[in-house]
């Protein structure tokens, strides 16, 4: 199994061991950053510094960050591919809930009263065909046009 991934997360706050000016140069140097980039991160919203790093890399970089001024937070980051949860359905279950219901007053014929399926109009025929009484399955049924 692969071992979990950090990331580095800065949100601008301080230590309070230096001013922003000095925090901002320190940060800039040990990221190799320009001054404009440098105070961007101060904005008050959370930036990625360093992600997919080994748990080991990530403490040193919270560390450097903290000596430099800097309060941030290691995070484990998750596979992008697997969901945070399974959804399963059962195999009977469908999704009739989801469904919406014939809107009032519409008229809505039985399927179960219409043969589809070519072995059930052929079973039709042949019951037909034979002259005997006519099944109770199939006494619903509408009689069938030979012109198909």
């Amino acid at each position: 199994m692969d071992q979990p991934k950090y990331r580095i997360v800065f949100d601008g706050a301080l230590t309070g061991e230096y001013d922003q000016a000095t925090t901002c140069q320190k940060l800039a140097k040990l990221f190799r950053l320009d001054e404009k980039r440098a105070r961007a991160l101060f904005s008050g919203r959370e930036s990625v510094i360093k992600a997919n790093l080994s748990k080991e890399m990530a403490m040193t970089y919270l560390i450097r960050m903290a000596e430099a001024g800097c309060e941030s937070c290691v995070e484990e980051m998750f596979d992008s591919d697997t969901p945070e949860f399974e959804e399963k359905r059962a195999d009977f279950e469908r999704r009739q809930r989801y469904r919406r219901q014939p809107r009032a007053g519409a008229i809505v014929p039985d399927r179960r009263l219409e043969l589809r399926r070519s072995y059930d109009i052929r079973q039709f025929r042949d019951v037909v065909n034979r002259g005997s009484s006519m099944p109770l399955p199939y006494q619903s049924y509408a009689p069938l046009d030979d012109t198909q």
